[in-house]
This record gives C-alpha cells, structure tokens and sequence, in this order.
C-alpha cells in the first residue's frame, strides 16, 4: 500500500490483517486530526503506536510536526521500524506508565490491537513514565494520542502533568463516555468530538481549557 504525500508515493507497511483498521484511521479520521489546527502542532506524541495506523496519518495532517511514537509489542517491530523510516517517526519501544517500572504484554492476538499491558517485576518490558515524556518537552505536547486498553484511566491519575498537554486524541474503553469526559473536565480538557462505540469503547478529542 502507498499514499500520495508532499508529491512524493511513500510504501505503508502493514500486515494484512491491519488494513482494515489503517482504513478507519486515515481515511475516516477516526481521531478527528481535521478539527485540529496544523498551526498549533508542532510536536505529536503516540502512545500505543501500535504498526502506526496514527503516526501516519498524523504526518499527512502536520507534515512537519515532530512525531514520537510508543509501542510495548516489539512483535510489531518489522513494521513500525519501516513505517517509522518511510515518515520519519521517533520510535520507542516501551509502555507508558503513571511510573517507570516493567511488565510484559498478554492476550496479543494478530497484529496486536487488542495485546494488554500487565505492571509486572518479572516482566521484560520496560515502562516510561508519563510524567518523564512530558517533561520532555520544555514547551509542552501539542497533541497526545493515547490507545493503551484501558490503562489511560492510570495515567490520568497523575496529578501537575497535563497542564503541559494542548490536545488529547483517544480511544477509551470499559467506560462510559460521560465518565471519561469527567474525569477530562477534572484534568482541565473540554471535548470537542466525541463517539460513543459498542462495548465501552469510543473516541475523544479534547482542548486543554486555559492553554
């Protein structure tokens, strides 16, 4: 697969059984990056990168934002490395955490959309804290991205980080959206797109509301 980018064909590596899921992300705007202003963005963090389905997209909407990307499953390696080179992404092989510790991934099925992320110290899988990534950036995150099943009801818990953050995009699951939208409003985000899926499942995007 390729697509038409700065006049120029660059590949997509991806394995077959994420065609489906690239479809819903690039061409549905499945994080709503249109109803983002390009002028506003000039770095992009992707946690739960995933084969980067998002970084991708991301790079056609803000072609020349910085873009880093995290991804526990070095299973996907063979195509994130790939997709990282064709788009020029900053790849981190590692989970994201309220803290830095280690763990391991369980149930990774396919191309790994739906692998969970298990704290463990026996694990072998390191964890960055949140809080390290967006001290990071001196001038704070333009636009997060987070997909990590679940585990960003964990991150929101970490207090005096988010004040740094413009935009949240995300998918979140085993909540109710109006409970994600409040625990948003707590952290000083106002949605501005919202879906609500089956099975607790949806998307956000949210503006930080005194930037």
């Amino acid at each position: 697969m390729e697509i038409r980018f700065n006049k120029r064909k660059l590949p997509i590596c991806l394995p077959e059984d994420a065609t489906k899921l690239f479809m819903e992300v690039f061409l549905g705007d499945e994080y709503w990056l249109r109803y983002v202003p390009s002028s506003e963005i000039k770095n992009i963090v992707d946690i739960g990168a995933n084969v980067g389905t998002f970084a991708i997209t991301a790079r056609t909407f803000f072609p020349y934002a910085e873009i880093t990307c995290y991804e526990p499953n070095c299973g996907l390696r063979e195509y994130l490395d790939e997709n990282g080179d064709n788009f020029e992404l900053n790849i981190e092989y590692s989970a994201v955490g309220p803290q830095e510790g280690v763990g391991y991934l369980e149930n990774t099925h396919t191309f790994g959309s739906v692998a969970n992320f298990v704290e463990d110290t026996k694990g072998n899988i390191p964890i960055k804290a949140i809080g390290s990534i967006v001290e990071d950036y001196p001038n704070g995150i333009d636009l997060l991205k987070l997909d990590c099943e679940g585990y960003e009801h964990e991150l929101f818990k970490v207090q005096d980080i988010w004040h740094n953050v413009k935009y949240i995009t995300m998918e979140y699951h085993a909540s109710e959206l109006r409970s994600v939208v409040q625990t948003l409003n707590e952290i000083g985000f106002d949605p501005i797109k919202t879906f609500k899926g089956p099975f607790w499942i949806g998307n956000i995007l949210a503006k930080r509301i005194n930037p």
